[in-house]
């Protein structure tokens, strides 16, 4: 009996830890400007396959823990990996702010990389363009 009761009270106990323990999962966001950085190369022309409907992402963390930045990226992720893209062209942030949460709302247009190629003598007027091209943003503050 004392058996029985020793092994019912180890089993309890282990399960307890394997049902309590949490997994975290990562993912991977890579950026860099390479234009200024040091890096030379030759470069890669690559189309790119826009899609003409937009996606919606959100996310909402406790205020206490926010990092606006951080969970941008995170909802972009987010919404990259449920369409299976590779970036998203034109992403609107929309960020409400309540005392004890964050939301932060996300819509674009989700694109993949296709096509990737060296560069030919055609594309440089191309590439120049893309160099003078410049975007304003603006932060606009609703209360």
């Amino acid at each position: 009996m004392k058996k029985i009761i020793t092994s019912t009270l180890s089993f309890i106990v282990i399960s307890y830890f394997l049902l309590s323990c949490s997994s975290i999962k990562t993912g991977t966001v890579k950026s860099m400007d390479i234009y200024g950085s040091g890096v030379i190369h030759l470069p890669v022309i690559v189309d790119l396959e826009v899609s003409e409907k937009k996606i919606v992402s959100s996310a909402i963390l406790k205020a206490v823990d926010a990092n606006i930045e951080e969970l941008k990226k995170a909802v972009i992720f987010e919404g990259l990996k449920k369409v299976n893209a590779d970036i998203l062209i034109e992403p609107k942030f929309e960020i409400i702010s309540k005392p004890d949460s964050i939301i932060v709302i996300v819509t674009g247009f989700p694109a993949t990389y296709k096509n990737f190629r060296n560069i030919k003598e055609s594309d440089i007027e191309l590439l120049k363009a893309g160099e003078i091209q410049q975007v304003n943003t603006h932060e606009i503050i609703k209360r």
